[in-house]
Formats: structure tokens, sequence, C-alpha cells
């Protein structure tokens, strides 16, 4: 097998196995913005492993674009000379007929997606208006950073949007204290400020595109529960784990548009879990620390691999 092929079937390994590493690091309670970005160097890693080399496998010769490209495509087939370069085409053909594929659900979902989130927020929009009155935009296209419902049963969620706003019931502040109320906007808030509306969409989109690769297909239930805890720990981080914890018990389910993140979700006892550890939640340089260092393990085991290919190609030029 050439080592072209081989690279394309390390990602695949990578795809299979992340899955696994990033629910490890979620029951272990590392922190999900160190998490979430691991999950950004899987999803990215795996598309390049598979991608690139498919890529390279369909081009006559590896390339021949450039003197440069030449010599080195002399290397490659003084180490991967076993595989006839017929089948090799095959492969490469096949591969990037399915990530083709890949590549148009893609934009399809990335163009239905923005479609609803636009139809969402314009909704909100007009209810916005309607409560704060004809001339609720006077002098300023800006709306309030707060939509208050008037609702009895509390909820609250986001919504993203140029500029993106919180949805708040009348509810949320007649039934909890000033405190949990505090902390919930701040959860709220916390969607906002870290994109996580874009995070799951990539993630969900990611799945529909390429749903026969085990990161993909887990993506959109991982980078939902990652980004509630995220914003779980940007909340207790400026208002208290208390606060965020006796708000998270004292909501109930409640129906929210699909494109909008809320406050409750399926993954609240691990939540709950998390915020019942008293641990230090680091500030932004130190979680960046942490990020960097989680994303360089990432590549950490293709090195070693990279460097004996490197090896091998100096040598085989060497030879000839």
């Amino acid at each position: 097998m050439t080592a072209v092929l081989l690279w394309a079937l390390g990602g695949l390994v990578v795809a299979a196995a992340a899955p696994l590493l990033v629910r490890s690091m979620i029951a272990r309670g590392i922190d999900a913005h160190v998490t979430l970005l691991t999950w950004s160097a899987l999803v990215a890693g795996t598309l390049v492993s598979i991608a690139v080399p498919v890529v390279l496998s369909a081009i006559p010769s590896h390339g021949g674009v450039t003197t440069l490209v030449d010599i080195a495509h002399q290397c490659w087939l003084a180490i991967h000379g076993d595989m006839p370069a017929r089948i090799e085409a095959i492969v490469g053909i096949v591969g990037i007929a399915v990530l083709g594929c890949g590549a148009i659900r893609w934009i399809i979902h990335l163009t239905r997606t923005v479609r609803e989130r636009r139809q969402l927020y314009e909704r909100h929009i007009d209810l916005l208006r309607i409560i704060g009155g004809g001339d609720a935009f006077s002098g300023s296209t800006r709306p309030a950073s707060t939509l208050w419902l008037p609702l009895d049963s509390p909820l609250a969620y986001s919504v993203a949007g140029r500029p993106a706003m919180v949805v708040a019931s009348e509810g949320l502040r007649t039934q909890l204290e000033p405190a949990e109320v505090a902390a919930v906007l701040a959860h709220e808030h916390a969607h906002i400020d870290g994109r996580h509306h874009l995070l799951v969409g990539i993630a969900e989109s990611v799945a529909y595109a390429f749903p026969w690769l085990p990161i993909m297909r887990e993506s959109p239930s991982l980078v939902r529960a990652l980004v509630e805890l995220d914003a779980d720990a940007r909340a207790a981080r400026s208002h208290g784990r208390d606060p965020v914890r006796r708000a998270l018990t004292s909501l109930h389910p409640h129906p929210v548009p699909l494109p909008a993140l809320g406050m409750v979700s399926d993954t609240t006892a691990v939540r709950l879990d998390r915020l019942a550890v008293d641990q230090v939640i680091p500030h932004a340089p130190f979680r960046w620390a942490r990020a960097f260092a989680a994303c360089t393990a990432v590549a950490l085991p293709a090195l070693p691999v990279l460097a004996l290919l490197g090896a091998m190609t100096l040598a085989s030029c060497a030879v000839g």
C-alpha cells in the first residue's frame, strides 16, 4: 500500500477514534473550551488526512505541475512502487466522487441552515417590534440585548443574528431569584460571545455531509453538550457556581426553536455534576494555553510517521 493511501487510512482511523477521545475528555472534566478546540482540530485533521491523499491519488504521477513537485514525485515513487498506478488512480477517483458528494451536501445543509436562522431571527425582530411598539427601532437598527416575552413559564434561549439576542420570559424573573436570573442571562450571553450557534451549525453540517465518518456523525451531540458546559463555566466564572446550578434545577424542559440554544438540554445531569465539583475555572489566557496544548497533542502522534516518511524520502532520493 502506498504512503499516500496509508495517510488516508490514518485519517479514517482518527475519524473512528475521535468520538471516544472527546467523550473521554467530557467524562474526565476537561475544560469545555479546550475540548471544543480539540474537536475542531480532530474534524479538520480528519478532512485533511482523507481529502489530500485522495486528491493526490487521482492526479497522474501525483502532480508534476512544477519542478519541485516532479522531484518529490520521484521520491514518492521510490518508496511506494508496490501498487499499480491504475489502482491508485481508481481509488483516488472514487474518493473524489465521495468527497465531492459530501461537499455538495455540506453546502446544501449550510444554505438551508442560514435561511432557517435568518427566518427565526426576523420573526423575533417582528415580535420585538410588536412588544416594544412601532418605533422600537427608530434611530437605530440595533435591537435590545434581551427580548422579554409575557409568558408565565420560565424560559430562556439565545438566537443568532446581527446582532444576536437573548429571549427570556417574565416567568423567569418572577419564579427565580435575581442571582439565578443573572446566571441564566449570563449563560445565554456566553452562547453568543462564544459563537456557539456557529459551532453547532458546523457540527450539524458535517454530520449531514459525511455521516459515514464517526466523528462527523456524532459531532452534533458532542458539540451541543460542550457548548452548554462552556456556557455554564463562563456563567459560573462571573456569577458563581451555585446560582447557575440552582437555575438549572429550577428550569424545566420547554420547546425552543431548533436553531436557538436554550438553558435546559439533554445534558443537564452532566452539567450539574460538573458544577458540583469545586474546581478552579481558568481565565482566558490559561484556557487558550491549555487549548493549544490539547490541539498540539492531537498532532503529536503523526510526527513520528511524518519524520519516518521524510527520512525514507530523503534516502530514496539519495539512492536515486
